[in-house]
């Protein structure tokens, strides 16, 4: 059984995701992902990140991050996504910005939402229907934990499970346990930044509309909510946090 959660963790971990512009599919093939791997690898061990578990799919990646120091994460991301992009344009003939943004990231707060983290991750080939098991998917760290190289090196075991022996029971446990949507609810927030985004874009978008528009017009906030918070499934903390409205006054509308 996983060890007992911790109310907080001492270390950084960070849930980190990038995303190819447009939702365009910027890892095609093996070569590319492979790529993506090498850089990754390359320029976190430069400034001493250790990675806890990744997931390269088609238009986008997931990446567990642990740092003692986290300033280095910016650097090195900034690096890992132009090294790639400049690969990319020269490998399909073409120009422009690769990725969407620079990245998004969150901190994993707690050991329950670590683990649920490393479980969510390695799910997403399934959940897109890519694989119908986690050992099939090769762009994972899954495999790298079930036999023991790559990612899962002795540190990050024992990072992740408190010891070396007997971390596969562990490992396999948490993939039963924390596949329940309850548990993998905090994982998915990182990824839901960016369908916030897309939603409220779109939105200002359609509408040829402002931010400080619809604050100013109790009418506008309105349709803007029903579209937005109703429909779209946009939460209030993120329609509070665009508006720099107060969730309360959100609550009541």
């Amino acid at each position: 059984m996983p060890r007992r959660a911790r109310k907080s963790l001492n270390t950084t971990f960070l849930h980190v995701i990038t995303q190819g512009i447009a939702k365009e599919e910027i890892f095609k093939d093996e070569r590319d992902i492979r790529t993506y791997l090498y850089l990754i690898k390359k320029y976190y061990k430069t400034h001493n990140i250790r990675i806890i578990a990744y997931c390269i799919m088609n238009n986008h990646a997931h990446l567990l991050i642990n740092a003692e120091q986290i300033e280095g994460l910016s650097q090195a991301m900034q690096k890992i996504n132009l090294t790639y992009g400049i690969y990319y344009n020269t490998k399909n003939e073409r120009v422009g910005y690769v990725f969407r943004d620079r990245f998004l990231s969150e901190a994993i707060q707690t050991e329950r939402h670590l683990l649920s983290c490393i479980v969510y991750i390695h799910n997403n080939p399934v959940k897109a229907g890519i694989a119908n098991e986690l050992n099939k998917y090769k762009y994972s760290s899954y495999n790298d934990y079930m036999k023991g190289q790559g990612v899962a090196t002795k540190d990050t075991i024992g990072l992740v499970f408190g010891g070396i022996r007997g971390y596969l029971e562990q490992f396999n446990e948490i993939h039963k346990i924390y596949i329940c949507e309850d548990f993998l609810e905090d994982s998915v927030n990182v990824e839901n930044k960016y369908k916030s985004k897309d939603v409220i874009n779109d939105y200002l978008t359609q509408n040829n509309i402002t931010i400080e528009e619809i604050k100013t017009d109790k009418e506008k906030l309105k349709s803007f909510l029903i579209e937005v918070r109703d429909k779209g499934k946009v939460s209030n903390r993120k329609v509070a946090e665009i508006l720099q409205i107060g969730r309360e006054t959100l609550r009541k509308m």
